[in-house]
């Protein structure tokens, strides 16, 4: 990737994730909206169904990541990847399109925290996929995760001992136990702690899970559906 493209996918984290808007004129697939160049006409005079699958193709390529650089003198820098949202910043065409991509921003529901409301509106009613992976705002994500547990189509959690807190993995077994789950598919806990849970007996009732990996804790479950699991 070229040093102009990188930084128009890469630029510093502001106060909302959603604010950061990249550069997009050295993004050399689309030129920029007033270029007046054939490319550029061309590019948006497609059907919208083909767009929607350029979408899906730089999703798959180019999700939203967030990365920490710390300088010599010890300053941590945390830096915004837009991923394939950089499209929506392109003209309103593509911004009026990629809004009803329901189904992406329901999958990269996770990667933005300080822009997880903003996502979760334009998931429409898309089942959502949460990602916990080890960051700062770790348990800050399973917080905003509980309001909209029964939505989850795709669980993965992955909880290294050294974030093993006992009381914030008791609540969240206990929510998956009290909550309904009726669009949960796919399932992959990864749960390490030398610490024992005493305080959670729990039974997970998912009826149309298919998928279940789980390493570490075990949580018993009900799944009359399931195709594979991984124990």
């Amino acid at each position: 990737m070229s040093e102009g493209r990188q930084r128009a996918l890469t630029t510093p984290a502001m106060t909302s994730d959603m604010e950061s808007t990249p550069n997009v004129h050295s993004v050399n697939i689309f030129a920029a909206p007033n270029s007046g160049t054939n490319e550029h006409s061309l590019f948006l005079r497609l059907p919208v169904d083909v767009i929607c699958e350029v979408y899906r193709a730089v999703a798959a390529i180019i999700p939203p990541r967030r990365t920490r650089i710390r300088s010599k003198a010890r300053h941590t820098t945390e830096y915004l990847n837009l991923g394939w949202i950089i499209l929506t910043h392109i003209c309103r065409r593509l911004r009026s399109i990629g809004l009803e991509m329901h189904t992406l921003w329901a999958n990269d529901l996770c990667y933005l925290p300080r822009a997880f409301d903003t996502i979760l509106e334009r998931a429409g009613r898309a089942p959502l996929r949460f990602l916990a992976l080890p960051s700062s705002d770790y348990w800050g994500m399973f917080d905003r995760m509980y309001k909209v547990l029964p939505r989850i189509g795709s669980l993965d959690v992955f909880t290294p001992d050294y974030l093993a807190d006992v009381q914030r993995v008791e609540r969240f077994l206990r929510a998956l136990g009290e909550l309904p789950l009726p669009n949960l598919i796919s399932i992959s806990f990864n749960i390490f702690s030398h610490q024992e849970y005493k305080n959670v007996e729990i039974q997970l009732h998912a009826p149309s899970l298919r998928f279940f990996q789980i390493e570490g804790l075990f949580v018993p479950f009900i799944a009359p559906n399931l195709q594979s699991l991984d124990v």
